[in-house]
C-alpha cells in the first residue's frame, strides 16, 4: 500500500507516540448477527494489517515508530438506547471515529449526538437514503438504497416479473428501500400488488403473510402466477417468516418464482442454519448485495473471513475493512504535530475524510463518496439460497451482479424458477 494516500498520512503523523483506539459498533446477537460476527473477525484483521503497515513506514521514513491502533468493539443489538450509552463511554475515552453502525435505523437515531459531540461514523452497511445529508459526522461506504432499487427493479424486469407483492420491515431502510424498489418497478412498467410493512418488534408473522397471500392471489389472478414476484426486505428473522409461511401459508413456498431478497437478509448465515435451511431452501431465496472489486486485497480479506467463519464475502463485511483504514488515516492526517500523543480530533477527520476516501482504493475498490458522504459508485451481486450437501440443508452461493451503466443482470448460476 504506497499510494500518495498513505504516504502522506504517515508523513502528517511524523514522530507521533501512542495507542489510537477505533470505535466498533457491531451487531453480533440481533437482527445482523450474520454481517456482525463476519465483520468482527474482519475488523481483527483490519487492525493487524494496519499496525503492520505503521512499522513498514516507520522503517521506511523512520515515523510512526510508537503509533499503534486498536479498537473497542462493542454488540449494540440494533438497541438505540443501548448505542447512545455506548457512544457515551466512547467520547469519555477520547474516542472521536467509530466504524458503525450497520444498520440506518440506529445510524440515523445517534446522528444528532455524533454531530453535537464531533464523533465520526463510519457505517460499512446503511444505505437508507433519508439520512443523507451533507456536511455531517455520518459517512457511509455502501451505495444508497437508491442503487439498489434500481438493481431489484431491474432483476423484476429481466426476469418476467409483472406485478410485486413487497412485505418490509417498518423502519427507516425498509420503508426507504421498499419505495425505492417500487418507484424504480414502476417507471420500468411494473405493478406493485401491495406494500405491506411488519412490526420489527415483533415475532408473530402470521397476519401480514396472511395480507401477502392475499395480495399473491389477487396478483395471480391479473397477471398469471409466472409474472408475480414476492419480494422480502428483512434481517434475520427472514427464516421465522419462511417457517411461520410454511406453517400457515405453505402454497406461498410453491410459487413458480423463487422469493427475491436484498441485503438485509442476503449471505446471513442464520438464515441457512440448522434450524431454518430445510424451509429456507424451499424459497429459493435470491437476495441482492453491494459488489466489490476482485481485488488481491480483496482476495485477501475473504480467504481470511472464509478460514475464521466459513462463510462468503460481500460489500458491507470487505467495507468493515475499509472503513477501520479510513479511520487510521484520517486519525493520522490530524495528528497534533508538536503534541506527541494519540489524540483524536473529530472536526479535522470530518474535513479530511472525503478526501482520504477519493484517494483510497480498498477491499470494495475505490471509496470516492458523493457530498452527503455516501459512496458514488454502485455495484450488485446477488446471493441464492441452493440445497447443501445434506438432504434439507441450505447455503448461500455468489449467483449473479448487477451492472449500474448498463442497468442489467448477469445470471452465473441462474436461481431456480427463473428461464
Amino acid at each position: 500500500m504506497n499510494n500518495s494516500v498513505f504516504l502522506g498520512a504517515a508523513e502528517s503523523a511524523g514522530n507521533l507516540t501512542g495507542t489510537f483506539t477505533i470505535g466498533d459498533l457491531q451487531d453480533l446477537s440481533d437482527g445482523l448477527a450474520g454481517q456482525g460476527l463476519d465483520d468482527q473477525a474482519v475488523s481483527t484483521l483490519a487492525i493487524n494489517d494496519i499496525n503492520a503497515w505503521t512499522h513498514t513506514m516507520c522503517t521506511q521514513l523512520n515515523e510512526l515508530c510508537h503509533v499503534t491502533f486498536a479498537q473497542n468493539l462493542q454488540d449494540y443489538k440494533e438497541d438505540n438506547t443501548l448505542t447512545a450509552t455506548i457512544m457515551n463511554t466512547f467520547l469519555t475515552q477520547g474516542i472521536h471515529i467509530t466504524v458503525g453502525p450497520l444498520n440506518s435505523g440506529t445510524a440515523g437515531a445517534m446522528l444528532p449526538f455524533a454531530n453535537s459531540h464531533q464523533i465520526l461514523m463510519l457505517s460499512p452497511s446503511s444505505t437508507n437514503p433519508a439520512i443523507a445529508t451533507p456536511d455531517d459526522y455520518l459517512f457511509r461506504t455502501p451505495p444508497s438504497d437508491a442503487f439498489q432499487g434500481r438493481a431489484d427493479a431491474a432483476e423484476f424486469k429481466q426476469v418476467g416479473v409483472q406485478d410485486v407483492v413487497i412485505l418490509y420491515r417498518n423502519d427507516g431502510y425498509g420503508a426507504g428501500l421498499a419505495n425505492s424498489t417500487a418507484v424504480n418497478f414502476e417507471a420500468l412498467g411494473g405493478h406493485v400488488e401491495a406494500q405491506i410493512p411488519y412490526d420489527v418488534t415483533s415475532s408473530n408473522f402470521v397476519p401480514v403473510l396472511g395480507q401477502l397471500s392475499d395480495a399473491y392471489t389477487a396478483a395471480v389472478g391479473k397477471y398469471g402466477a409466472t409474472h408475480v414476484g414476492l419480494y422480502f426486505i428483512t434481517f434475520d428473522e427472514f427464516g421465522q417468516i419462511a417457517t411461520q409461511a410454511a406453517s400457515n401459508y405453505a402454497s406461498l413456498l410453491k410459487t413458480p418464482l423463487p422469493w427475491f431478497g436484498v441485503d438485509g437478509n442476503g449471505n446471513e448465515a442464520p438464515i441457512v442454519n440448522s434450524t431454518y435451511s430445510s424451509t429456507t431452501v424451499q424459497t429459493r431465496l435470491v437476495s441482492s448485495y453491494p459488489g466489490f472489486s476482485g481485488s488481491a486485497l480483496a482476495s485477501h480479506v475473504c480467504a481470511y473471513q472464509l478460514a475464521q467463519r466459513g462463510t462468503l464475502c460481500t460489500g458491507y463485511t470487505l467495507g468493515t475493512y475499509d472503513d477501520l483504514w479510513l479511520a487510521a488515516l484520517s486519525i493520522l492526517y490530524c495528528a497534533p504535530s508538536t503534541d506527541y500523543k494519540a489524540v483524536q480530533n473529530g472536526a479535522c477527520m470530518q474535513q479530511v475524510l472525503p478526501s482520504i476516501a477519493a484517494g483510497y482504493a480498498g477491499a470494495t475498490g475505490v471509496t470516492i463518496l458523493n457530498t452527503a458522504g455516501d459512496r458514488l459508485y454502485a455495484s450488485y451481486q446477488f446471493f441464492c439460497i441452493v440445497p447443501g450437501s445434506a438432504a434439507g440443508s441450505a447455503k448461500w452461493i455468489v449467483c449473479g451482479t448487477w451492472d449500474q451503466v448498463s442497468n442489467t443482470v448477469v445470471w452465473s448460476t441462474k436461481p431456480s424458477g427463473i428461464s
